[in-house]
């Protein structure tokens, strides 16, 4: 036996439950995307920063240029 249902009209409560729903769930990617960009520019900074430590030693200058410059 088939059985058609009927759909009741959704109601603004119901609406505004499942708009603040998408909102909440909007919110959030997009806060972590956020972070995310924001860990990456901080990896990417340190390991810049540790590359100059490698390859200066301390120094102000990376004695590498003088080589190529030579």
């Amino acid at each position: 036996m088939t059985t058609i249902m009927q759909e009741k009209p959704i109601s603004n409560f119901e609406k505004q439950f499942t708009s603040d729903l998408q909102f909440i769930v909007s919110k959030a990617r997009e806060y972590s995307y956020r972070a995310a960009n924001i860990m990456q520019v901080i990896s990417n900074w340190l390991i810049g920063w540790r590359i100059v430590e490698q390859e200066q030693h301390g120094k102000e200058r990376a004695e590498y240029g003088n080589i190529l410059l030579s």
